[in-house]
């Protein structure tokens, strides 16, 4: 009588393939599930990155809380920081940005009709044009005192490990911007004479 009471195993997939299909209740404070608030990310992105809607204007396209956005753009851009390995991956992530910026104030100051507000917008574009054209001098300062770092232990170096006056040395044109135009002659000549 005991073997007619036993479950049958088909009945037991059945049961587990139903229960692993039902949704589970979302949580109190986690209105959207995994799936949909990685596909809510992309669109936020999207919006904001791509084409330059603001926070308040994704709220309302997408009809979500302005808190939610915020939070999603703040996620995105933590997204994009973790990918920045190397100095220039940091130098074009915040030119993008700057750069998305000013197309947001462009298209707004292409809107706007009010005086007062397009003297204000015109002067955010200012301060973005002037952050950008800090950030390439920072970027070509950098490059120049890498590159004359780098010749300079170059010479060095060989100066140490090579006596022999054969043994070519190196000098960086930009370095001629630095000297008097007697010492750039005397480069000249050596040069020429090195070249021979």
């Amino acid at each position: 009588m005991t073997e007619d009471l036993e479950v049958s195993q088909e009945f037991i997939e059945e049961s587990l393939g139903a229960i692993q299909n039902i949704v589970k209740p979302r949580q109190k404070f986690a209105p959207f599930t995994k799936k949909e608030r990685q596909k809510r990310r992309l669109e936020v992105f999207r919006l904001h990155i791509d084409l330059g809607c603001s926070a308040v204007k994704i709220s309302e396209m997408m009809n979500i809380n302005r808190n939610t956005v915020n939070q999603d753009i703040k996620w995105c851009y933590e997204q994009i920081q973790t990918l920045d390995k190397t100095p220039d991956q940091m130098f074009d992530r915040q030119l993008f940005r700057h750069e998305t910026q000013r197309e947001r104030l462009v298209r707004a100051l292409e809107q706007t009709v009010n005086l007062q507000e397009k003297l204000s917008i015109e002067k955010l574009l200012l301060d973005l044009d002037s952050k950008i054209a800090s950030i390439m001098l920072k970027v070509i300062d950098y490059q120049k005192e890498a590159a004359i770092s780098s010749m300079k232990s170059i010479n060095e170096y060989l100066d140490k490990n090579h006596k022999n006056d054969d043994f070519p040395r190196f000098v960086l044109k930009q370095e001629f911007d630095e000297v008097t135009t007697e010492t750039r002659k005397n480069i000249d000549d050596l040069i020429a004479k090195g070249k021979k």
